[in-house]
């Protein structure tokens, strides 16, 4: 759970941050890499949704593993996602910026099992 920031033009006259929260995330993490990061939420309308890096084929990229933390970035549709997972703490963060200038940022965290 954490907080969305949003400008006019995507929710008809709603800018500034507003709570959000996501269903799950699941990051699958090999030895050597990081397969797929999928994450399940509720759309505006109260739908479900889910969706899976890897069946987008968008690349995961880690881009810095020290110890327990790992930064994993993952670039599909246009939109660029960064998280930091940490494997010690069990916690992990989003902090999502959609194409453009900054349309749509999220500022996610999250306990990990």
């Amino acid at each position: 759970s954490g907080y969305s920031y949003f400008y006019e033009n995507d929710l008809g006259g709603t800018v500034g941050w507003s709570e959000a929260k996501l269903k799950s995330t699941t990051i699958f993490i090999g030895s050597d890499k990081v397969s797929d990061v999928i994450i399940k939420g509720k759309g505006l309308q109260g739908e479900d949704w889910t969706r899976s890096a890897s069946d987008y084929g968008a690349p995961i990229f880690e881009v810095n593993r020290v110890g327990s933390i790992r930064h994993i970035l993952v670039i599909w549709r246009g939109i660029t996602e960064l998280y930091l997972l940490d494997t010690a703490k069990k916690t992990f963060s989003l902090v999502s910026q959609k194409s453009g200038l900054i349309d749509v940022t999220h500022a996610l965290v999250g306990k990990c099992e």
